[in-house]
């Protein structure tokens, strides 16, 4: 079977870490989450854009830049950026990452994901990223 992911420890310092959580937790567009049932209970916001707007977003949210310098691969041509929170027993449902085709309105599932934990609490049960092929 061949892997189909790359698991990066430390990519980020704890500064830049507690850095970019103060300033997700402070943005004005965080609310609660507007995408399917599979994310109910949780808070977020979404950004996306191609790689035209690659500095548009990083001049809106600096925050995000050593993120997005380290997250976006140059063979990738369209992004959605989706900071989530997950609080007081929540959790993700599994799902299909399509969250990008609402917005053009075809069905695209994505070549590439990344996902990156700011903070995950110590006494944390479960909450492992489960990744499955399969049908969708």
């Amino acid at each position: 079977m061949t892997k189909c992911y790359v698991q990066k420890h430390n990519v980020f310092g704890v500064e830049y870490l507690d850095e970019l959580r103060s300033h997700i937790l402070s943005c004005p567009y965080l609310a609660a989450s507007q995408l399917s049932k599979s994310f109910a209970g949780t808070k977020g916001f979404s950004v996306i854009f191609k790689r035209s707007g690659i500095s548009e977003v990083e001049q809106h949210f600096p925050f995000f830049k050593p993120y997005l310098q380290v997250a976006l691969k140059q063979a990738c041509n369209a992004f959605y950026l989706n900071p989530l929170i997950l609080e007081g027993g929540t959790r993700v449902e599994p799902h299909v990452d399509c969250s990008i085709s609402s917005y053009d309105m075809t069905f695209t599932i994505p070549n590439l994901v990344s996902v990156l934990y700011i903070q995950v609490p110590q006494d944390l049960q479960g909450g492992e990223l489960v990744l499955q092929a399969g049908e969708h």
